[in-house]
């Protein structure tokens, strides 16, 4: 069941959306940043994995637990209660982890990932192609995967910016598709450039990638964004565990699930929805 949104105070909010890897539900509730979360991004290659555990979630037997050392245990949570954080689902391109792993992806390999992934569930929001580090490919990907994309519906789409690209250019492409904006790049300091610069653009939605720590997620809600993500939030890595206390002083005081403007009455895409992503995993009949 779907969590409540959290009730607005005077300071400013943003949505905050955790970075999918297997065993983020039950990090989520072990920590109990669960109802400050919005949902996850996922990028196609760990579709197949996450929709194997949120089908879990919802199908085990009740008598089994998150482990037996878990400090929910005696309370008798398990992890089979339906996952409000997996109702809402950002699909990334798969493009910086690649490049991590030292790979390029092609944009045929990126579209082809996109697509099937999309055969399995159905996001708020789809991360548009680019090519990191590379603004001029990026913005040729921007330009060339509208058609292939157009049938899931161009309003879905988060199109990327990252350092060397003209943020008000990427912005008036935004305004004539009516999407959203990713804030990606090197460094933070392009980040909060990036999210100064698109205060008076007008787009639809801007959401910043990898906001990592308390001060990163202050400033995304400051400077108006309307959506961040990390995995620092879920991860169990003994540093970021310490950091809890930190981390959830600074969700209470800017975390806000609201709903996504995907939602709202907007000219239908071309290929109308006719179900969601919980429809597909069977969380609802």
């Amino acid at each position: 069941m779907q969590m409540p949104l959290l009730s607005p105070a005077t300071t400013e909010r943003v949505c905050v959306y955790a970075g999918y890897s297997f065993g983020t539900l039950r990090h989520a509730a072990a920590s109990g940043f669960g109802e400050y979360l919005t949902g996850l991004v996922v990028t196609p290659r760990w579709v197949p994995r996450m929709v194997s555990e949120l089908r879990l979630v919802d199908g085990a037997p009740p008598d089994a637990v998150w482990c037996d050392d878990s400090p929910l245990h005696d309370a008798g949570v398990t992890r089979y209660e339906a996952p409000a954080i997996g109702e809402r689902i950002i699909l990334d391109n798969g493009a910086f982890p690649a490049w991590k792993r030292g790979e390029v992806m092609t944009l045929g390999e990126q579209l082809d990932g996109l697509h099937a992934a999309l055969e399995v569930i159905e996001p708020e929001w789809i991360v548009a192609p680019d090519v990191v580090a590379d603004p001029h490919k990026t913005w040729a990907r921007l330009c060339a995967c509208q058609l292939e994309l157009e049938r899931y519906g161009l309003d879905r789409l988060l199109l990327p910016v990252q350092d060397g690209m003209s943020v008000a250019r990427v912005a008036a492409m935004a305004r004539d598709l009516r999407c959203g904006i990713f804030v990606g790049g090197s460094g933070w300091c392009f980040k909060r450039s990036a999210l100064v610069a698109l205060r008076d653009e007008g787009v639809r939605w801007v959401h910043v990638g990898r906001a990592r720590s308390a001060s990163q997620l202050e400033a995304c809600a400051e400077l108006g964004a309307d959506s961040c993500d990390s995995s620092s939030w879920l991860r169990a890595q003994h540093n970021n565990v310490a950091r809890r206390d930190t981390y959830r002083r600074a969700l209470v005081e800017h975390a806000h699930r609201r709903p996504s403007p995907v939602d709202e009455d907007t000219s239908p895409p071309s290929v109308p929805h006719q179900s969601t992503t919980v429809d597909r995993l069977g969380w609802r009949s």
